[in-house]
């Protein structure tokens, strides 16, 4: 049986379309950006970015990731799945195909499509991305001393997963 927290986690995942990436450099410095994401079927989020982008320098420097993915509606309380991971650049034929074919499943503004593989390797202005989700955790409001306090409840990876 999937828990209410775990099918928050699902929908927040499978309907979203942005997430919010942190990353941090080989020296612990943070950044934190934007980004359009796809999830796959093995519990990992694809996105394309530039080679140079800072998050994807620091990648380079340092696999680790955190990753928020929210909903918040205007007279509705915010939701939101808290992603943490691995991420690197996909590099092989095979890995980048199998990546173009799922970001494709997703509706996307045309300025980023993607048309050919030669968009995302060699010259091409973007390379693509997989983190490897390892933990899961969802938005939970409790009270403390009569007032909201958010905190976070763990979900299973697999009952999280779209």
């Amino acid at each position: 049986m999937v828990s209410d927290a775990a099918a928050r986690a699902r929908t927040l995942i499978a309907r979203s379309q942005n997430m919010v990436l942190a990353t941090s450099d080989r020296g612990g410095v943070p950044w934190v950006t934007p980004l359009f994401y796809v999830a796959d079927a093995g519990h990992s989020l694809l996105w394309t970015s530039a080679p140079d982008a800072r998050h994807s320098e620091n990648i380079r420097e340092n696999a680790a990731v955190a990753i928020v993915i929210y909903a918040d509606s205007p007279g509705a309380r915010a939701d939101a799945v808290y992603l943490e991971g691995e991420a690197h650049e996909l590099s092989a034929d095979a890995d980048l195909a199998a990546a173009i074919a799922t970001i494709a499943r997703k509706p996307q503004p045309t300025r980023w499509r993607i048309t050919a593989a030669s968009d995302v390797s060699g010259t091409g202005p973007w390379r693509i991305y997989r983190a490897r989700i390892t933990a899961v955790s969802v938005r939970l409001l409790t009270t403390s001393g009569g007032r909201a306090v958010a905190r976070r409840e763990t979900v299973k990876l697999g009952q999280a997963w779209p």
